[in-house]
């Protein structure tokens, strides 16, 4: 019975081996990102940021600016082997925050993976967050806007709030980042956790 089932196996897979022809696909280069684009993420290789978390201590974070990595990605119509199919050659941006205490790390990612819009991603422990490249993007992802952000006696304007995304994967009583502030000019502004605690850039 058993040498029968893997006689038709080795049958049905020799017969779609020699059916199916190589696919030919179209391969477009989206080039790098540009420099514009770049500037959304405002961190400097090698240089710390500090955050001051409300109890009253410091971390710093000490910056690994922009690891830039090429990858390729298949679109949807490869699956079905016929001329529409597409591989895109993209590029990933990637700046790392690693903290002088153990909390979280943070990670940036900026990539333009398909060619008519720019993914830009923050990863802060397990909690994933979108940021907004530009204003438009706000309509798509749990975002909201606002004019200006008080920090001690300083103002940062056009501040993002972000809502973690991974938010209904976690128990309600873990403590875990619940949401941020970002701008472009200073990057992440607060980090706010669960149980009302939040880390504050100090500059």
């Amino acid at each position: 019975m058993y040498k029968y089932f893997a006689f038709i196996l080795l049958l049905a897979v020799l017969l779609l081996w020699t059916g199916c022809r190589p696919c030919a696909y179209q391969s477009i280069d989206l080039g790098p990102l540009p420099e514009e684009i770049l500037a959304k993420v405002p961190y400097q290789n090698g240089r710390e940021y500090s955050f001051k978390h409300s109890a009253g201590h410091t971390v710093n974070f000490s910056s690994v600016r922009a690891s830039r990595q090429e990858k390729t990605h298949l679109d949807d119509f490869g699956f079905y082997c016929n001329n529409e199919a597409r591989i895109y050659v993209y590029e990933v941006n990637t700046t790392s925050l690693k903290p002088d205490y153990p909390i979280f790390n943070i990670r940036l990612d900026l990539c333009n993976e398909t060619d008519s819009f720019y993914r830009f991603s923050a990863q802060i422990g397990s909690a994933s967050f979108i940021i907004p490249v530009q204003a438009a993007d706000t309509a798509y992802w749990p975002v909201t806007v606002a004019d200006s952000l008080q920090i001690g006696n300083k103002h940062y304007k056009e501040v993002f709030k972000l809502k973690n995304l991974n938010d209904n994967w976690y128990h309600s009583d873990s403590i875990r980042v619940d949401s941020v502030f970002y701008n472009y000019d200073q990057g992440i502004l607060v980090i706010k956790m669960t149980n009302r605690e939040y880390y504050a850039i100090q500059e």
